[in-house]
């Protein structure tokens, strides 16, 4: 029988990590929850509820997922000159000195916060006030990448991370291309070397270097050739995976929802399964892991009626 209190939470951005006890997760949300209504009423220069609940709506009609319960406010602290946005996870006290050092909060004591305990903020440019950052991206959308990336805070996964939040957009060649980088190191290593091959070929006249300008010149394909090969694989990893789940799933259009609770290894596992050797795979790991009984309970999920 489906637990109706597993639902509330689903919906709110709660559900267990990769190996989480249920006692572990029902402690971990209590002390959020308990976070939350305490410094809620003392964030400054927070996001209009407005804007909020929009991002949220949108969120759960996507990915059937929000996260009214984390804290959005907008301050420019430590954000990167490309970064219009970042959702910060973190422990009690870098979160105290996080939301000090941007003026954010008045935060009173860290309420007898365990150390382990991880908490997540989302941090917005304060040109996003105007409803857009360089007129390039929008606060509503802004808004719903990172609460894509606020709710898998539990998961703590890197491969497919990107390609969840930018699943948010409404163009399409921010879906596909933009999970071009996985990390922002990467991104970083790219402008270097474009630097690089730059001021190789303005000075490529006053030094004779043919190999090393040759050498410049192919780093940058040679890393543009990596990143977009390696996106294709990622990609036709994400569509086979979501096709799988469509197949198994009484719901098809949950499919997106359930891989949004699902590790990279789970989602490149299911890419190369059948849909009998993905329920047999399910079925096994509902005897004795937490997390999936909790979405099979929650998605109805993988048994036919015959079955069940």
């Amino acid at each position: 029988m489906m637990k109706k209190e597993w639902v509330e939470l689903n919906q709110c951005g709660f559900f267990p990590g990769e190996d989480e006890s249920e006692d572990h997760f029902y402690s971990r949300v209590e002390k959020e929850k308990k976070i939350y209504k305490a410094w809620n009423e003392r964030l400054r220069n927070r996001v209009q509820t407005t804007d909020w609940e929009e991002a949220n709506r949108y969120c759960f009609r996507l990915l059937g997922v929000t996260c009214e319960e984390i804290l959005p406010f907008y301050a420019n602290h430590k954000l990167h000159l490309w970064q219009g946005a970042q959702t910060v996870i973190c422990d009690a006290e870098e979160g105290k000195e996080l939301l000090s050092s941007c003026q954010a909060i008045q935060v009173p004591s860290l309420l007898d916060i365990p150390h382990d305990l991880m908490l997540c903020f989302l941090q917005l440019r304060q040109g996003f006030k105007k409803g857009s950052y360089l007129k390039i991206y929008t606060l509503k959308e802004v808004l719903s990448h990172e609460i894509v990336h606020a709710s898998r805070r539990s998961l703590d996964q890197a491969i497919f991370e990107e390609f969840f939040a930018y699943r948010t957009s409404r163009y399409f060649w921010r879906k596909f291309f933009g999970p071009f980088f996985k990390e922002p190191q990467e991104a970083m290593l790219f402008c270097i070397t474009l630097l690089c091959f730059g001021i190789s070929a303005l000075t490529a006249q006053f030094f004779d270097h043919p190999r090393l300008y040759l050498m410049l010149q192919a780093v940058p394909l040679v890393l543009c050739c990596y990143f977009f090969s390696r996106l294709l694989y990622r990609h036709v990893q994400f569509f086979c995976c979501r096709k799988v789940l469509e197949k198994i799933l009484s719901n098809p259009s949950d499919a997106l929802a359930v891989m949004l609770r699902m590790t990279d290894y789970e989602i490149t596992l299911f890419a190369r399964k059948t849909k009998s050797s993905a329920k047999h795979l399910i079925q096994q790991w509902m005897k004795n892991n937490f997390r999936w009984q909790w979405i099979s309970a929650v998605y109805k999920s993988f048994l036919s009626e015959e079955e069940r």
